[in-house]
Order: C-alpha cells, then sequence, then structure tokens
C-alpha cells in the first residue's frame, strides 16, 4: 500500500482512524469535507472534492447519513481501477449514478450491510460491486451518539 493514495471523503472519528492506519502503511491520505480543515503536520490533508476524487488509488466514504455528496459527474472523476469503499448509512450518491458509474469501469465498490440497506437488486447484480453483512460505522462512538440521539428523542416525546 506504501505510496498509493488514499482518498477519505468526510473526516469524522472513523475516517480519521482509517486515514491513521493508511499513513502508518505508507500511504498518502487526502480528505474531503464541505468546509476546508487545517491538520497537524504529517497528518491527511484537506484537498477539494475533484482533487481527492480523481488522485485516489483507494477511495472511502465517511459522509454524513442519507446524504447524496457525489453525482454521476464526480463519479466519473474516480480512477477507472481505484477501488471504493462505502460505509455510510445509506448511499452517498444516487443508485442510479452508482448504477451507470459502475457498470462501465474496471475497479471494485464494496459496500457494507448500512450503504447496501436499500439498495436493490440491478445495482447488486453490477459486476465490481461487492455487499458485505459488515456493519463499518458500529464503533463505542457511533453507539454512544444513538444511545443519547434516542434517549432525547423520547425526552423530546414525553414532553411534547
Amino acid at each position: 500500500m506504501a505510496g498509493r493514495r488514499l482518498g477519505l471523503i468526510g473526516y469524522g472519528p472513523v475516517a480519521q482512524r482509517v486515514g491513521t492506519v493508511a499513513a502508518a502503511l505508507g500511504m498518502r491520505v487526502l480528505f474531503h469535507t464541505p468546509t476546508p480543515r487545517t491538520t497537524a503536520e504529517g497528518d491527511a490533508r484537506w484537498a477539494p472534492l475533484a482533487e481527492v476524487l480523481g488522485s485516489a488509488d483507494c477511495l472511502s466514504f465517511h459522509s454524513p447519513a442519507h446524504r447524496h455528496v457525489v453525482t454521476l459527474q464526480d463519479l466519473r472523476l474516480i480512477p477507472d481501477d481505484a477501488f471504493v469503499v462505502v460505509t455510510t448509512l445509506a448511499l452517498p450518491m444516487a443508485e442510479s449514478d452508482l448504477h451507470t458509474w459502475q457498470s462501465g469501469r474496471a475497479g471494485r465498490v464494496v459496500l457494507d450491510s448500512c450503504a447496501a440497506h436499500a439498495v436493490g437488486d440491478a445495482v447488486r447484480k453490477v459486476p465490481g460491486i461487492d455487499v458485505h453483512d459488515l456493519y463499518a460505522a458500529r464503533t463505542t462512538e457511533s453507539m454512544k451518539r444513538a444511545e443519547t440521539q434516542l434517549v432525547e428523542n423520547l425526552v423530546a416525546a414525553l414532553h411534547a
């Protein structure tokens, strides 16, 4: 993996950990968030979306839940042989865009169970798309956030 470039779309706690591991393996790590961020020397570097997509050997999506953050035009910037991992809650692009884009490329796309939850059979059968039964976003932090949100929702409902 040394010398290859990892692109991260989103840069929350999970993406930061992925970036740390990738850097330890000798990868160059770029990330994109809607707002530019500065990071410490040696950490992943923020870059515009087109740069992250267009230069990635490997690309990992860690974007907000149920939000399309890339379009078909954006997907077409990704190198044909790039390896793409999607671990978001729902797809970060329109299902039809994923189908069209992946149908014309050689690289592989891996979807975890959350990303693939509502994906139809037509997309699941596209060559190069692999769906796994794993739930990559289940971290201690994400479980605590979900528990906190559940309690807040219950309290709000009881006081409504």
